[in-house]
């Protein structure tokens, strides 16, 4: 009950969407979003003031493209684990 009730208040917060929206734009690198009307001074101390750019090593999209490809021939073709 508790836990629905802080997972109710988590969904319908705005300043948890505007956060999930700047996470959003900066891997995607897309323009920020403008911040929720009904915070005054909210975006001077998010992290839009810091230029943060994602970006992965030849590992990471290595290893990222593996787990996609392994599971895709597991799909494919049926193998057991």
């Amino acid at each position: 009950m508790f836990e629905q009730w802080l997972y109710r208040r988590l969904i319908t917060s705005p300043k948890f969407h505007y956060y999930v929206r700047i996470v959003h734009a900066l891997m995607n690198d897309l323009p920020p979003p403008n911040p929720p009307n009904m915070v005054n001074g909210f975006k001077n101390r998010t992290i839009l003031n810091k230029k943060i750019i994602y970006k992965p090593t030849v590992i990471q999209r290595f290893n990222a493209y593996f787990k996609i490809w392994r599971i895709e021939m597991t799909d494919t073709f049926l193998f057991k684990k």
